[in-house]
């Protein structure tokens, strides 16, 4: 664990084995550098394959919700809900992670309008920066359980 930064699960409103990410390695007020081992317990695991790569996208969601867990944390708040409203220019170049791989995953905010933001998001392992790439956008209400019961 990185002294730096809270264990991940105080910045990430998930659970168990759906938490994905391990750990922030680094972070600012609009890039965050996290990091995700494979293994074989995760609930995604296909026997003698590995997990599937488009989980990628996965990571990218945690690494963008840790980012606002430390936002949040800053202002005295505990993690929320987040909600993912799509990407654009997804692109993964691997089928499968296989066990014990480490992969880094970056997230830099390239549009930040208050609730509504965007990150250029790369997945990095295997000697390869750009294993995984994509421009992912969130919205982030003030108040999750307002905007759920209200939708």
């Amino acid at each position: 664990m990185n002294a730096s930064f809270p264990p991940i699960r105080e910045l990430v409103p998930h659970e168990g084995a759906l938490l994905l990410i391990d750990e922030v390695l680094a972070s600012d007020d609009d890039h965050i550098r996290a990091v995700a081992v494979v293994r074989k317990d995760c609930p995604f695991w296909v026997h003698e394959r590995g997990i599937p790569g488009y989980l990628a996208f996965e990571f990218m969601a945690q690494a963008i919700s840790a980012q606002d867990g430390l936002e949040r944390r800053k202002a005295g708040q505990a993690p929320q809900l987040g909600f993912l409203l799509g990407s654009r220019k997804y692109a993964v170049a691997t089928d499968w992670f296989e066990d014990g791989e480490r992969l880094e995953i970056t997230a830099r905010a390239v549009l930040n309008e208050g609730e509504l933001r965007a990150f250029a998001c790369t997945v990095s392992g295997r000697g390869n920066p750009g294993l995984a790439t994509a421009l992912v956008n969130v919205y982030r209400p003030d108040d999750p359980a307002a905007f759920v019961r209200d939708s």
